[in-house]
């Protein structure tokens, strides 16, 4: 089951199969705060996955909102005992969490 919702047409989080939140687009200052509110619901509902993953496969831009985006889904997933996974992060988003100092915290996340 697909569940897709719009964030101003710039980028969209769509859960599959209550257990992969795939982003779409461009994550910025913009269009972080919505997704991010979006997926909330999703992780404090009952019917998410004790492990869900989130793919950034059709992410076509990242600064350093989506950075933190990641590290609040994160830990949002923990307060309610779930474990995420990141799949396919950009390179630029990459090189941000390196110059931020938080490329440890998400690289054990990271699915190689």
């Amino acid at each position: 089951m697909m569940k897709k919702r719009e964030n101003a047409s710039q980028a969209s989080v769509t859960l599959v199969d209550n257990r992969c939140f795939q982003l779409q687009g461009k994550l910025n200052f913009a269009t972080v705060p919505l997704l991010v509110r979006t997926m909330m619901k999703d992780i404090r509902g009952a019917t998410l996955d004790k492990q869900f993953e989130l793919n950034l496969s059709k992410v076509t831009y990242g600064d350093s909102a989506s950075v933190a985006m990641l590290l609040e889904v994160n830990r949002m997933g923990l307060l309610v005992k779930r474990k995420m996974q990141i799949r396919d992060m950009p390179q630029q988003m990459e090189i941000i969490a390196r110059a931020h100092g938080v490329d440890g915290l998400l690289d054990v996340m990271l699915i190689h």
